[in-house]
């Protein structure tokens, strides 16, 4: 089976070539089937993705700011 990304040579070409290359996988996210240069696993589950897909898969894994739910850490508002 051969990999199914779709290449393009420039911006304006909306249909592209098949890459054609021999499939290694399938993407974890779309199910595309990937050859090595279009694929790379997550370094934190080690799921294969296509690249377009791992860079939507690593934001999931992007720090989220620390909320803090210590009485003592709020700001008092002044009594009116």
């Amino acid at each position: 089976m051969s990999c199914e990304i779709i290449e393009v040579s420039y911006v304006g070409n909306a249909s592209g070539y098949p890459c054609g290359k021999d499939a290694v996988g399938e993407c974890s996210d779309c199910g595309n089937r990937v050859c090595n240069e279009h694929a790379d696993k997550c370094d934190h589950c080690n799921e294969l993705f296509c690249l377009t897909c791992l860079g939507f898969h690593e934001r999931s894994y992007a720090k989220k700011p620390v909320r803090s739910d210590d009485p003592q850490k709020r700001s008092k508002k002044p009594a009116s």
